[in-house]
């Protein structure tokens, strides 16, 4: 898998988690969580043909383009399919790595489930001297 696939399946799994959250938003009746979940779509439906997964374009495009009492089944398909995507791309290489410096530990778990995907290894340090030491005794 070349750098450009591997840089969009991660992508795709941060706008996965985006939209898993725009998701509940909308089914608690959150207001603006349609426009948000549009918007996203829109970005999908822009690249998922150019990186080889055009049903990810073509489902992302039944996202944007749905009226209203379609958005969740449609956007259920949408995930579904992202998910798919992203749990066949989980071949065994190396996981991508994030390193997160954050000392609010309540920013930190926001953090953590917002960058988790598979493939992925979040790791976190307090403190920029931490996270420093953390890269220079080749912890990754």
């Amino acid at each position: 898998m070349d750098d450009t696939a591997r840089t969009y399946l991660a992508t795709l799994a941060t706008r996965v988690a985006a939209l898993t959250r725009a998701r509940a938003e909308l089914g608690a009746g959150t207001e603006g969580a349609d426009d948000s979940i549009r918007r996203l779509a829109h970005v999908l439906r822009g690249s998922g043909t150019t990186f080889g997964y055009p049903q990810v374009t073509e489902l992302a495009a039944g996202v944007e383009d749905a009226v209203p009492a379609d958005l969740p089944r449609a956007l259920d398909r949408l995930l579904e399919s992202a998910r798919s995507v992203i749990a066949a791309s989980a071949d065994g290489s190396t996981p991508i790595l994030i390193l997160v410096v954050e000392d609010d530990p309540v920013s930190l778990v926001l953090v953590q489930r917002a960058l988790a995907a598979p493939n992925r290894r979040v790791v976190t340090a307090p403190t920029m001297a931490a996270a420093e030491w953390y890269l220079q005794n080749d912890h990754v």
